[in-house]
């Protein structure tokens, strides 16, 4: 009967995805969805999808919601095997590699930025807090769900999130206080963020955001 359950649960959901009744699929309890993060679940979740781009877009929210899930529930796994040993993150990647090659599928929401030859590897200009491992790992749980690892934000992600990102990440990072939009905007070419953050008006931090970054503690 669980099983049962569960896949009733999973073409329920694919429905929702289908009609665009979904906004924001990071909600979606993944874990339960996939019955304990199974690639077979996952599978049946997307043979059910229709839209390509919807494929993709779920594959991208579960991975997210795994990686948070390891960092809250299994966080010294995390640091010693997260790049190497994690079956569930290689399946999903492989999936997101197949779904963007896929009939040569172009990614809309990504902004490219012709004319920039700057990358996440390359962090000359950044201050030494944003080049430790630790601030690495911080901005890699931001790939490739919110942005790609040029910096280059999808167009679907509202400026006040990304500021809030920004702050979030200053203060885990040590980085001052007078320096940190001027840091973040150079990095993420985009401009605005302090006023950005001014206007959000003491708004408590995205709960996506706290899932991302759970070490964050502050209000």
């Amino acid at each position: 009967m669980k099983d049962e359950e569960l896949l009733a649960a999973i073409s329920d959901v694919a429905e929702r995805i289908n009609n665009g009744e979904i906004e924001n699929l990071l909600e979606i309890d993944w874990e339960y969805l996939t019955g304990g993060f199974k690639e077979s679940y996952l599978k049946k979740l997307l043979a059910e999808i229709k839209p390509k781009l919807a494929k993709l877009k779920t594959v991208r929210s579960c991975l997210a919601f795994y990686e948070a899930y390891l960092i809250e529930q299994k966080y010294d796994y995390y640091l010693k095997c997260w790049e190497h040993c994690c079956q569930f993150k290689d399946f999903c990647k492989a999936l997101i590699r197949s779904l963007e090659n896929y009939d040569s599928f172009i990614l809309k929401e990504i902004n490219p930025r012709k004319n920039s030859s700057y990358s996440h590897g390359d962090l000359k200009d950044l201050p030494e807090q944003l080049r430790t491992p630790f601030a690495k790992k911080l901005l890699a749980r931001l790939y490739p769900e919110y942005c790609d690892r040029n910096g280059h934000w999808r167009e679907n992600i509202k400026i006040s999130f990304i500021c809030q990102v920004a702050h979030v990440l200053s203060g885990l990072t040590n980085i001052p206080t007078s320096r940190k939009w001027v840091y973040f905007e150079r990095m993420w070419h985009v401009k605005g963020l302090a006023r950005a953050y001014v206007r959000l008006d003491g708004r408590p931090i995205d709960p996506v955001i706290r899932r991302l970054f759970p070490e964050y503690k502050a209000y």
